[in-house]
């Protein structure tokens, strides 16, 4: 059973959008529910309504595709009708002609309104769910694109969070989004849905000591991690083939280091003394 369940009809914007709010609540412990697929008949539907009973909160992502998807109408009436007591909350993205039975639904809630995904902000949002769970999430200092559809987001205690689809930005001569606040970066999540790490997205940042990255990353671009020199380890996942060359070079904490057998290792990926250890 999940706290929050997140109906929405899928884009890549939307996705990338959902992942991030989702990211931003369970770093809170605020566990999220929202499928990844369109739904069978059976199990999975029975699921989806036995989720949306139990959940705290239902959040509804209401653009247009939401709008006119059965899908969404019918976990909204679930929501509305059911036996629960969850807080209903709709995050409107753009502009519409509303259906008769969402508006119905939505006519007593408060709703958060934006243009697009890419221009949502979801920090009143967050803020408001995680005020439900007797939490505050740390205060967002900057936030933005760094890819199509992927975003950042830098909290007041150092941890820069990566999230979204697709593929990171990389960065040859142009500066990266949050080079003027790199020295305080400690943290760096990079969540489901991002595929890559960018050229020199990380270079420099003295103080960074931890780094997660998800299982959907296939790149680690050149220099990605270069002169990283607080950084003591970091777990390469099964799904990384390519890491670029210099990606950790000057990590002179990094003794050792697990990556996939099958990864192709640029030259002078790693510095001259650590150990990489290839595992099957």
């Amino acid at each position: 059973m999940a706290d929050v369940f997140i109906s929405y009809h899928r884009s890549e914007g939307t996705s990338a959008l959902v992942r991030r709010i989702a990211d931003e609540l369970e770093s809170m412990d605020i566990s999220c529910w929202y499928d990844t697929k369109d739904p069978d008949p059976g199990y999975f539907t029975q699921t989806i309504e036995r989720e949306i009973l139990r959940c705290k909160v239902f959040l509804l992502i209401w653009d247009e595709g939401a709008n006119n998807s059965e899908w969404c109408l019918t976990e909204t009436y679930t929501a509305f009708e059911g036996e629960n007591h969850a807080v209903r909350i709709p995050f409107q993205i753009g502009q519409f002609k509303k259906h008769p039975e969402m508006s119905f639904y939505m006519r007593r809630c408060q709703i958060f309104s934006h243009d697009s995904p890419e221009s949502a902000d979801i920090q009143k949002l967050i803020v408001k769910i995680a005020a439900l769970f007797g939490k505050s999430p740390a205060k967002i200092i900057k936030s933005g694109s760094c890819g199509k559809y992927v975003v950042y987001s830098l909290n007041e205690n150092g941890v820069l969070t990566i999230s979204g689809n697709g593929d990171m930005d990389s960065y040859h001569r142009k500066r990266t989004p949050w080079a003027n606040e790199h020295e305080m970066i400690s943290i760096v999540r990079i969540q489901k849905g991002v595929t890559s790490v960018g050229n020199l997205a990380f270079n420099f940042c003295h103080g960074l000591n931890s780094v997660t990255i998800s299982n959907d990353v296939t790149s680690i671009g050149y220099d990605a991690f270069y002169e990283c020199t607080n950084l003591t380890s970091i777990i390469i996942p099964d799904s990384v083939t390519y890491i670029g060359r210099g990606a950790f070079f000057n990590c002179p904490l990094l003794t050792s280091v697990s990556v996939p057998a099958n990864a192709y290792i640029a030259d002078d990926a790693f510095p001259k003394t650590t150990t990489v250890i290839r595992r099957e």
